[in-house]
């Protein structure tokens, strides 16, 4: 035998018509279907405190309103009644706003919520500073208030983008006075 017979032949370079066809591993990977984990509704009284900074809100009065928070945004809605005390379920909703109805939409992204301890003249009342805003929430009994707050919270901590988020920091506990 020729040791010619045993060369191989180079490969073909023309390429087939059309576009190039791309195979993936993961074809077979289906993506899982969105689903909003943090939602909650209700009818509540709001009273503005500060529009931007440190501006004084020019209507502080209590004020119905529909809020609900969306995965993160914060939607407040007007109200064509009053909220109290009866929050109506969330399927009801149409039927207590008025025809334009979004007052405002807060992204949630860098926001702060907490228990409005220095406001006396309610009881179960909620701080919330968004935008540059800051507002009062009446909930009806303090679970409302410690489930406003945990999802408030949520939203927030997911709000921010993955590579700005900080890394969480576990509770913060004081000495124990012996130990001082």
């Amino acid at each position: 035998m020729s040791r010619s017979h045993f060369v191989p032949r180079p490969p073909s370079y023309s390429l087939p018509p059309g576009p190039p066809s791309y195979v993936s591993s993961c074809n077979a990977e289906l993506v899982p279907p969105y689903s909003n984990a943090i939602s909650i509704a209700a009818l509540v009284p709001r009273k503005m405190e500060f529009m931007h900074g440190s501006v004084v809100a020019k209507d502080r009065s209590w004020k119905s309103v529909w809020c609900s928070i969306e995965g993160t945004s914060l939607k407040s809605s007007a109200s064509s009644t009053s909220c109290y005390y009866a929050p109506p379920p969330v399927q009801d909703a149409q039927r207590f706003l008025k025809p334009s109805a979004l007052v405002r939409q807060y992204t949630l992204q860098g926001a702060r919520c907490g228990l409005a301890t220095g406001y006396d003249k309610r009881a179960h009342v909620i701080r919330i500073r968004a935008e540059g805003e800051q507002f009062l929430l009446e909930l009806p009994d303090l679970q409302s208030v410690v489930y406003w707050i945990e999802a408030i919270q949520a939203a927030v901590d997911v709000s921010l983008d993955l590579d700005e988020r900080p890394m969480p920091t576990g509770p913060t506990y004081p000495r124990h006075p012996a130990d001082r």
